[in-house]
């Protein structure tokens, strides 16, 4: 049987698989798409720092936070059986593979050595395959239905952030004249609500043109970041979406751009206030923000952006082998696979923690 059906049984019972007590991951809790349990390789005093994702998009992907171990369905499998250290070695996935050939009954032969029938194989991958369709139609329609009320709530609550706490917070506390800096419209301001209880920075961010998801930032009445965990959030179809920020010299959108065949420099950020500083710096580039590390490589991942003829990808100044400087180093290497011979720069701050603290102390 292949790797490929192999893993996609695998998929299609993962709540049952972090169920078997050989893995070691029984001891844990759905959180929604998420299960969440303690390292089965090390002495964890809680669950959460280690996570497996039972439904969505990514179903069957594994991340240990403390450690930044992780992979698909068979590096989870090889990681509970060998550990982290030799894990993604070929002889451990190989061996993961064969373990779940077993588990999932479709190895060439079942305990007590009954071979499977190419009847029963037939049968067993039109199950599958059948299973794996489900599944994405449904992954699909959900993400699309949390893009429209995304939409929906952008466009029904965001207010002009001139005279807000959100005006404050950028030019104040950010140190970014917003007259200044060639904005979208993608930044409002969100109300205090009864849902809502703070103010916020709320900011579409879009894929292919469209608005996907949200992305606000907590805020103080008086324009200082709120104290509150989490600080920011990001909702609805997120991955591979973008704050676009700056429309940049051409001051049209890249789709529009690219079909009356201008170029421009795009910079795609992490933060939105890196971003906001960007475009203020560079008023000329087009400036995006994903939102965080992690998304910048999905959105190289949704396809090299329209009307670029460059990307700057901006860094955060992480520390050497950390959890960060290795997910921006992904968004660099995706980038450079949807090149095809364009150029990809970075910029990295040093001895600061962003762009923005860099242009604060400049400034």
């Amino acid at each position: 049987m292949s790797v490929a059906l192999i893993k996609s049984a695998a998929l299609a019972r993962i709540r049952d698989l972090v169920l078997v007590p050989a893995l070691g991951l029984d001891d844990g809790r759905a959180d929604g798409i998420h299960w969440k349990c303690r390292n089965p390789q090390r002495a964890d005093r809680e669950i959460g720092s280690f996570v497996v994702d039972i439904g969505g998009k990514a179903v069957g992907r594994f991340k240990d936070f403390a450690s930044d171990d992780g992979g698909d369905v068979i590096d989870l499998v090889s990681y509970c059986l060998e550990g982290p250290g030799r894990y993604k070695t070929r002889e451990a996935r190989g061996a993961a593979i064969a373990w779940l050939a077993d588990w999932t009954g479709m190895g060439e032969a079942r305990p007590g050595g009954a071979g499977l029938s190419d009847a029963e194989k037939a049968r067993r991958e039109a199950e599958i395959a059948a299973q794996r369709a489900a599944r994405e139609e449904a992954e699909f329609r959900e993400r699309d239905d949390k893009a429209r009320r995304a939409h929906s709530w952008w466009l029904r609550h965001g207010i002009a952030i001139k005279g807000t706490p959100i005006e404050t917070y950028i030019e104040k506390a950010r140190g970014v004249p917003l007259s200044a800096v060639p904005l979208t419209g993608a930044i409002r301001a969100l109300r205090p609500s009864g849902e809502n209880p703070r103010w916020a920075m709320f900011s579409a961010m879009a894929r292919d043109s469209k608005i996907r998801a949200v992305h606000l930032t907590y805020l103080t009445p008086d324009g200082r970041k709120a104290g509150v965990d989490p600080a920011k959030k990001m909702w609805g179809d997120v991955r591979g979406s973008v704050v676009r920020i700056s429309k940049g010299k051409l001051n049209v959108s890249p789709e529009r751009a690219a079909k009356t065949g201008k170029t421009a420099t795009v910079a795609l950020c992490e933060g939105i206030e890196d971003g906001l500083t960007m475009a203020f710096l560079y008023p000329d580039w087009m400036v995006w923000a994903a939102g965080s590390v992690s998304n910048m490589a999905a959105v190289a991942e949704a396809g090299w952006p329209p009307c670029a003829d460059d990307m700057v990808l901006v860094a955060d100044n992480d520390a050497e082998g950390s959890a960060g400087e290795k997910s921006f180093e992904r968004a660099v290497n995706a980038f450079l696979n949807v090149s095809e011979g364009r150029c990809v720069r970075t910029l990295k701050p040093s001895d600061v923690k962003d762009i923005n603290d860099a242009w604060r102390a400049s400034a």
